[in-house]
């Protein structure tokens, strides 16, 4: 996807799209150029802040070994930045045509440090995935409060199979901790190290509720589910940008990578209700 030096490449939220799920996360850069307020609304998973006012004298920061993608709110503020990062000499600048109020895919919300509280940036790749167990197990616990307190049994049955989303979601942590100690680990030790109290993706019960416009069927459950789930993906991907040990920081990535897998099964489950996921907010 090499470009020239001065020449930016349009692409439009599709190609995006594809790029994105064809990349392993960590492949490509993603800049929002936006304000700080306009990136807490929401943004793309994995996305860095980096407003454009801001762009000239921190552009030694954007990594250059690697495609970029730039998007801002309507695409105006990203063509000027594409402009001048591939003017700079910056190879792979790709500009998202139409910008958010483009892009139809799944968001995440929050400020850049949403969920970085639970992180040292110091952390061993057993201590990443016990934290990881950690949050898997509390959405689980989450999901069944909400069945239990659900208004119709259809409501209940969907949060009641999140739930047992979540049971194997934690097998698959186990799974990646297994790896680093095959002869010994077992789910019980790392369920021990998994002391933490906290929802997957860094925010709380009261948060991840206050986003949610209603809860009156399945398919807002699952709305529910598909937001944590790309919340998850960029809380990970943006942990493993700032993490200091190569370890640790593969096990992100492929936190990240198991965080997309579980949100494209979410989207089969939308599909199979006949109805497509709401577009995001612009």
């Amino acid at each position: 996807m090499t470009e020239s030096a001065t020449q930016p490449r349009d692409v439009d939220p599709e190609t995006v799209r594809s790029i994105l799920a064809n990349t392993p996360p960590g492949g490509v850069t993603v800049l929002d150029v936006r304000q700080p307020w306009e990136y807490e609304q929401f943004h793309l998973p994995g996305a860095t802040l980096l407003p454009l006012g801001e762009l000239e004298e921190r552009m030694g920061s954007v990594p250059a070994d690697k495609p970029l993608i730039v998007y801002c709110h309507s695409g105006r503020r990203s063509a000027a930045a594409a402009s001048l990062l591939a003017g700079r000499g910056h190879p792979g600048v790709m500009n998202m045509l139409g910008g958010v109020m483009a892009w139809t895919g799944a968001t995440a919300v929050g400020a850049p440090q949403t969920g970085l509280q639970y992180y040292r940036g110091d952390e061993t790749p057993e201590e990443i995935l016990a934290l990881a167990y950690a949050m898997e197990a509390g959405l689980g616990e989450f999901y069944e409060c909400l069945a239990s307190s659900a208004a119709t049994p259809e409501l209940a049955e969907t949060f009641s199979r999140l739930a047992g989303f979540e049971d194997k979601h934690k097998l698959m942590v186990y799974h990646l901790y297994k790896r680093l100690h095959p002869e010994s680990a077992t789910v019980e030790d790392l369920a021990g190290r998994a002391t933490a109290k906290a929802l997957e993706g860094g925010r709380s019960g009261e948060e991840i509720l206050a986003d949610a416009k209603s809860l009156d069927g399945a398919r807002s459950a699952l709305e529910l589910a598909m937001g944590v789930e790309a919340q998850a993906m960029d809380l990970y991907m943006r942990q493993a940008a700032l993490a200091k040990d190569e370890q640790a920081r593969e096990a992100l990535l492929e936190l990240a990578r198991e965080e997309r897998t579980h949100l494209r099964s979410l989207a089969v489950l939308m599909d199979r209700l006949g109805q497509a996921p709401k577009a995001a907010p612009a």
